[in-house]
């Protein structure tokens, strides 16, 4: 738990650069300090003899620590017990000196520790590595949202490495479903990118400078998510945690999960338009009529050598994944267990696949419900948001229902009159395929998901709509334009981006 506390510290320095004081009340800091902080001459502040009337008083006290914050501790005596005055007198002179106050608590609550749970605004529950851990944490959690009054957004659970964090259901169960639980904090002697990355992002996250990336729904259109990805790659952009729906959370599990665009753009030119049906759907796929026109094998097979058995702790990026209740019309947030089963529901396009069975109820396609899912980020305190929108708008419609127009009246120029003949014939009938059943479902379900979406995109910091106008739904085989469109309309975004980084 020291070595954590260290680090997290030392990372909350240097992604703010900010005046930090580690303050130890539980006396187990002092005397477990890593190796390269044993040289630290550490004195112990008594409260019950020290006089708090400036804010130098404790200054003698405080050490200076070589990874840019300061450590004071407090005497393990009587006075934790009888002198919460003076401690709360002690926390608003510390208060004026610096601009983060991290307090590391005793297992037990004095009466100092209680007021500083008062006075706290985020509390980390550090869950020992052992089988009652949930337990202890669901007792803990319901005492401090029922004593203290803390929300879902100012709790966090932390557990080192060697637990495994159990089933869903069981979770769900033993600790409230609304605690974000990073579970668990990976080693640092076997894997100390994977851990750094984590004691960054949980820094990022205290300070708000967590930057999320929302990729949204929209089928073929989703292509352009490539381009995006590509973009900010080539810049060095920073993605803390990723949202997506439907094809947005495909795409954003393909990068969450180590793959660049490239070798994404790599996966998606697997598709030609004579294999892609077969690829993706197929005949043997067929379902009854009544729950979806395909079972959703097919492509869940054309997924698996990609993700395997893989779960959302084993990504390199953090995801959370939208899927909708057909129940109850609930939204549904993925972000722990099986990642292909998250992905499953959240494509399940109502018609066309069957819906997803979970837990007793049915998931329908993220996109039905939350196209741009800005706010599972935001609630969980996500402060710089970067939102792509893919579906087309109705202008778009009209621009492409015009560039059809002028491509067959080129056709018609300077032909005989029996190819003119032709011609006609063919448009006439490829419109009347346009209102086919598939066209009908997916058109009807992507002029809702744009209204929502564009409503949704107030929310963001960063827009980008990355829709393609001579596009269609269904054109999975013709990745290069939707790319393109995704690299173009991110780079006029660029400058925007950077600003919102250093802000």
């Amino acid at each position: 738990m020291t070595r954590f506390l260290v680090d997290f510290v030392s990372a909350l320095h240097s992604v703010t650069q900010r005046r930090i004081l580690m303050l130890d009340l539980s006396g187990q800091l002092y005397t477990q300090l890593p190796q390269d902080l044993m040289g630290l001459k550490l004195n112990r502040l008594d409260l019950a003899t020290v006089k708090i009337t400036s804010e130098g008083d404790a200054t003698e006290t405080i050490a200076k620590s070589p990874h840019g914050f300061d450590l004071l501790s407090l005497s393990q005596n009587s006075s934790l017990i009888s002198e919460d005055q003076r401690f709360a007198s002690l926390l608003t002179c510390l208060s004026y000196q610096y601009d983060y106050l991290v307090l590391c608590l005793p297992s037990r609550e004095t009466p100092v520790a209680i007021k500083a749970l008062n006075y706290s605004d985020r509390i980390y529950l550090w869950a020992e590595n052992r089988a009652e851990a949930f337990s202890f944490v669901a007792q803990k959690t319901a005492e401090l949202c029922r004593d203290f009054g803390f929300n879902k957004n100012e709790m966090r659970i932390i557990m080192p490495h060697g637990e495994r964090l159990p089933e869903p259901d069981i979770v769900d169960e033993v600790v409230p479903v609304e605690i974000q639980m990073f579970s668990m904090l990976p080693s640092l002697q076997y894997q100390r990118y994977r851990y750094e990355r984590m004691i960054n992002y949980l820094a990022k996250e205290w300070s708000e400078k967590l930057v999320g990336l929302v990729l949204g729904s929209g089928a073929a259109y989703g292509l352009a998510h490539i381009g995006v990805l590509r973009v900010l790659e080539q810049e060095k952009i920073p993605i803390d945690i990723i949202s997506g729906s439907s094809i947005g959370a495909l795409m954003g599990a393909f990068w969450a999960t180590g793959l660049d665009s490239y070798e994404i753009e790599k996966i998606a030119r697997q598709l030609g338009k004579k294999n892609a049906f077969f690829k993706l759907l197929g005949f043997g796929d067929l379902s009854a009529p009544h729950m979806g026109f395909f079972k959703g094998n097919q492509v869940m097979r054309f997924l698996e050598p990609y993700f395997k058995k893989m779960t959302f702790q084993d990504l390199k990026i953090p995801l959370k994944v939208t899927a909708a209740n057909l129940l109850t019309s609930e939204e549904v947030i993925f972000d722990s267990g099986n990642l292909m089963n998250a992905i499953r529901a959240s494509i399940s396009i109502p018609g066309f696949f069957r819906p997803f069975p979970h837990r007793g109820s049915f998931l329908l396609d993220g996109g039905i419900i939350d196209p741009l899912p800005i706010k599972s980020l935001s609630l969980m305190g996500v402060r710089k948001i970067i939102a792509v929108n893919v579906l087309p708008s109705p202008k778009d419609l009209i621009q492409r229902n015009e560039i059809r127009r002028k491509a067959i009246h080129g056709k018609l120029q300077n032909q005989l009159s029996w190819r003119r003949m032709m011609i006609k014939t063919l448009d006439r009938l490829t419109r009347r395929y346009t209102g086919n059943i598939f066209n009908v479902l997916m058109n009807t379900i992507q002029f809702m998901e744009y209204e929502i979406a564009r409503m949704q995109a107030n929310d963001a910091d960063i827009f980008i709509h990355a829709a393609r106008s001579d596009g269609h739904w269904i054109e999975f085989f013709s990745p290069d334009k939707f790319i393109q469109e995704g690299i173009v309309r991110t780079r006029e975004q660029l400058a925007e981006m950077k600003r919102l980084l250093v802000e």
